[in-house]
């Protein structure tokens, strides 16, 4: 179960502000934070075992993300996997609507998903679980494995976070935003796939702590209005111990 927060325009200093916990079993081979080889116009981490990404930017400065959504509608069988939205869409230029917009043709290749895209102006949401796409407005918009229109407890207690991180000092900015992503009242989720506890946990929960199963990393992305663009990642084994840490930085005026 991952979390996302996205907030366009949140003060006069950044044009967009985007922050997200990935959680994924911990055996699931993942590169961390880095321009891609084969593909240097990407930066993000990538996961290695089905290709593609759940959170990554190009230096044109567009952005996209994917959450699953692990209840409601069908099971695909041999699907694509959903992490190559991420890369279809950084490699192109189409607009963050229109590319959503496009990708309804081919929505029943993936399994359930959440999609963010943002072109540089617009930010925009779209779901193979939803019958249309919508233009985020300019406030705090949190996402994790449902709909937007399901309200879980951590998606809630994100955004009300978020808003007391940007009351602060613009200076540690980047700290009190990652700070939020990891509290320290964190609970060890059981590893029962069908225990009740552990669906209550990751609905409830902004960091996940478990053996097999919890948050991987932490990202925090700051798009600033002077054209500097920051991509903070930090990474935590299944002790929720910090393992790694980087942040790489992209000016696009210097492009």
């Amino acid at each position: 179960m991952c979390i996302l927060l996205a907030s366009q325009q949140p003060n006069t200093d950044y044009n967009l502000i985007v922050i997200a916990n990935r959680d994924e079993f911990h055996l699931r081979d993942a590169a961390p934070l880095k321009f891609w080889g084969e593909k240097p116009h990407i930066l993000g981490g990538r996961d290695l075992e089905a290709g593609g990404s759940w959170l990554a930017i190009n230096k044109k400065g567009y952005l996209a993300a994917i959450t699953n959504i692990s209840e409601g509608g069908e099971t695909i069988q041999n699907p694509v996997t959903r992490g190559s939205i991420v890369t279809e869409f950084l490699d192109g230029k189409e607009k963050a609507d229109k590319f959503a917009e496009n990708l309804r043709n081919g929505h029943r290749k993936y399994n359930g998903f959440n999609l963010i895209t943002y072109d540089g102006t617009t930010l925009y949401w779209d779901s193979n679980r939803s019958e249309k796409g919508k233009t985020i407005p300019y406030q705090s918009f949190a996402i994790s494995n449902t709909t937007p229109n399901n309200r879980w407890e951590k998606t809630e207690l994100l955004k009300k976070n978020f808003e007391k991180a940007m009351g602060g000092p613009s200076a540690g900015l980047q700290k009190r935003l990652m700070s939020i992503l990891m509290p320290g009242s964190r609970t060890k989720t059981p590893d029962s796939a069908l225990s009740s506890v552990k669906l209550d946990s990751l609905r409830e929960n902004i960091f996940i702590q478990g053996d097999s199963y919890g948050t991987r990393c932490s990202s925090v992305i700051l798009f600033g209005s002077n054209g500097l663009i920051s991509f903070t990642e930090r990474r935590f084994n299944s002790s929720g111990e910090i393992t790694g840490e980087n942040t790489i930085k992209i000016n696009k005026l210097n492009l």
